[in-house]
Order: C-alpha cells, then structure tokens, then sequence
C-alpha cells in the first residue's frame, strides 16, 4: 500500500481508496438523481479497517498501525478467497436504503 501511495495510484489518504468514502460519495450522488436526499451518516457499512487504522492521524501512522493489523487483513483476504471472492466493493440502493457491502 505504501508503494501505491509513493507512486501516486492512490488519493493523498489511501483511506479514501480502500475504504469505504469513495464508494459512499458515489452511491450518495445517485441517491440524489433518484431523488433521496441522503447523507454519509444514512449509509449503512460495517467497515472491515479496525479503528485504529481508519483513525490513524496521519499516513505514516496508518501505515505503522495496518502493519500491527497484518494478521486482520490476512485473515479477511484468506476468507474471502476461500470462498471464491474478490475483495471489492459495491453499493447497494434498495428504495430508500443505502448499503456498502464487501
């Protein structure tokens, strides 16, 4: 992750990227062309970052913080992989319903 940051593939906060604040604005701005006025705190997403990480003040701290998490993401990985699963995101607008799902 750090490597795509320096190289300039991710946002300046690779949170952005790889959590779930792109997907949520998206998902938002089509919520409004159907005429549901949503906000970010109406989208329902259990986030799959720990705390910790996604509260990290800055980017070097993100980065000490995802390496102590290492086994966490491992395990994500590993699951969804077992299962035939790609680690992605996707939105979902069900009438009045605003979800992210991984």
């Amino acid at each position: 992750m750090r490597q795509s940051k320096n190289e300039e593939y991710t946002e300046p906060n690779p949170l952005i990227d790889l959590g779930d604040t792109y997907v949520m604005r998206k998902i938002l701005i089509l919520s409004r062309e159907t005429r549901y006025i949503k906000e970010m705190s109406d989208v329902s997403f259990n986030g799959f970052f720990p705390e910790s990480v996604a509260n990290a003040a800055d980017n070097n701290i993100m980065f000490a913080v995802m390496l102590l998490h290492e086994d966490h993401f491992v395990a994500f990985y590993h699951k969804s992989n077992e299962i035939g699963n790609r680690l992605i995101f996707f939105a979902k607008l069900n009438e009045s319903n605003l979800s992210l799902l991984t």
